[in-house]
């Protein structure tokens, strides 16, 4: 009841069902709810922490999929998402899947855009 109540509008006729009946309960604190409530909803998300996952991707993966049962699109972007990108930027650059890519450079390059502090020493092994 709680879910429903909080993931749908304040003006949809079941939950203003639930405003009415509980005026007649308590009609100050069935007042007091619908001027709490106004038009908006939430966003409900129920979590699977019975899954095995860390706590952030429990509730990251129960955000998306809320946003995806609602369909709104999530702008969001996880590590996933930036390691695929990533990929696929470094795909682009080399321009054919059967040139030789040198994943070191590559990396000392992208790590020094993000923490330009830290020195990269490159050593040679004399064979």
């Amino acid at each position: 009841m709680l879910a429903n109540f909080l993931s749908r509008s304040s003006g949809d006729p079941e939950v203003a069902g639930f405003y009415d009946n509980y005026e007649k309960l308590d009609p100050d604190q069935g007042k007091m709810l619908r001027n709490l409530r106004n038009n908006g909803q939430y966003l409900v998300v129920i979590c699977d922490y019975n899954s095995g996952q860390s706590f952030e991707d429990v509730v990251l993966r129960a955000v998306f999929e809320a946003c995806e049962t609602r369909g709104i699109e999530s702008l969001a972007q996880t590590r996933f998402d930036e390691a695929e990108r990533l990929l696929s930027d470094w795909e682009k650059k080399s321009g054919d899947a059967n040139s030789v890519r040198n994943f070191y450079e590559d990396f000392s390059t992208s790590l020094e855009k993000i923490a330009p502090a830290i020195i990269i020493i490159y050593c040679s092994l004399a064979a």
